[in-house]
């Protein structure tokens, strides 16, 4: 998956947050530091990533 990476990713042993882009238009991927004190549904979690990362994506994407 190391080509659909869009931003972070560089600490170089694969367990930084990254966001990356998946085969579903419109949608990306987090990687992320889980945080359990936020309840989410079954099937989804909540990651913490630097703001700077999010910043990173969106020019990445052009936003």
């Amino acid at each position: 998956m190391d080509d659909d990476i869009i931003a972070g990713g560089n600490c170089g042993s694969n367990d930084c947050p990254t966001v990356f882009r998946t085969s579903r238009p419109g949608f990306v991927a987090v990687q992320g530091y889980t945080i359990r004190t936020i309840r989410t549904p079954d099937g989804e979690s909540a990651v913490e990533v630097p703001e700077a990362l999010i910043r990173e994506a969106a020019r990445a994407l052009g936003e």
